[in-house]
C-alpha cells in the first residue's frame, strides 16, 4: 500500500469529510509538483540549447548548429515525446540549416513531419502556419509552383482566421503569394496582393 492510501485510510477512519479532501488533495500535490517542477527545469534547459543553436546557425556555423539540432530534436524525442511541439521546432530548424546548404530532399521530410505534428497540435496555430510557409519556400527554389501555391494558400487562410485579414503576418503571406504570381506570369494576381499587402501595412 502507497504512503497516499495509507494517509487517506487512517483519515477516513478518524476525520470529517473536509479534512479527508483537503489532506487527499495535499497528497497528490505532494507527488505532482516534483514532476511539474522537474519538466519546467528541463524545458528551460532545452531552451537555452535551441537559443544557442540558433544563434550558431545565423552566425554561419553550420556543422556546429547541425550537432546542435540534432541533440535538441534526440533530447526533445527522448523527454518530451515523439509529438510534443519541441520536436517539431528541432526539427523545423534542421531543415532550415539543410535548406541554406542546398539540401532541399534532406530538408523536406523533416518540414514535412514538422508540420504533421503541429497540425495534430492545432492545425490553426499561427505556428502551424509558418511551418507551411517555409515548405512553401523550399517547394519554390525547386521550382515547384503549383505545390507553393496551394501551400501558401493554406498558410494564408490558417493566418486569416487566426488573425484577421489585415494583421501585419497576414501582410508577408499575402507578399510571397505575389512574389510567385508575377514570377509564373499571374500579372493580375500578383497586382492584386500586392495592393492587397500595401493596405494592410
Amino acid at each position: 500500500m502507497s504512503s497516499v492510501e495509507t494517509i487517506i485510510n487512517k483519515v477516513v477512519e478518524v476525520g470529517p469529510a473536509w479534512l479527508i479532501v483537503l489532506l487527499l488533495v495535499g497528497s497528490v500535490l505532494a507527488v505532482l509538483l516534483p514532476r511539474v517542477r522537474a519538466r519546467l527545469v528541463r524545458h528551460k534547459h532545452w531552451q537555452r540549447s535551441m537559443v544557442a543553436a540558433q544563434t550558431a546557425l545565423r552566425q554561419g556555423r553550420y556543422n556546429e548548429a547541425k550537432k546542435m539540432f540534432q541533440a535538441l530534436l534526440k533530447k526533445a524525442e527522448e523527454e518530451f515525446g515523439s509529438e510534443d511541439p519541441k520536436v517539431a521546432s528541432a526539427l523545423r530548424n534542421l531543415a532550415t540549416l539543410y535548406h541554406l546548404q542546398g539540401q532541399h530532399t534532406i530538408a523536406e521530410p523533416l518540414l514535412h513531419r514538422s508540420l504533421a505534428i503541429m497540425e495534430k497540435a492545432d492545425p490553426e496555430n499561427i505556428e502551424t502556419s509558418a511551418v507551411l510557409e517555409q515548405l512553401a519556400g523550399l517547394c519554390e527554389v525547386q521550382g515547384r509552383y503549383a505545390a507553393t501555391e496551394i501551400i501558401l494558400q493554406r498558410s494564408l487562410a490558417i493566418r486569416e482566421r487566426a488573425l484577421g485579414p489585415d494583421h501585419p503576418h497576414v501582410a508577408n503571406v499575402l507578399k510571397h503569394l505575389a512574389v510567385l504570381y508575377e514570377k509564373i506570369g499571374k500579372k493580375d494576381e500578383a497586382k492584386r496582393l500586392e495592393e492587397r499587402t500595401k493596405a494592410v501595412h
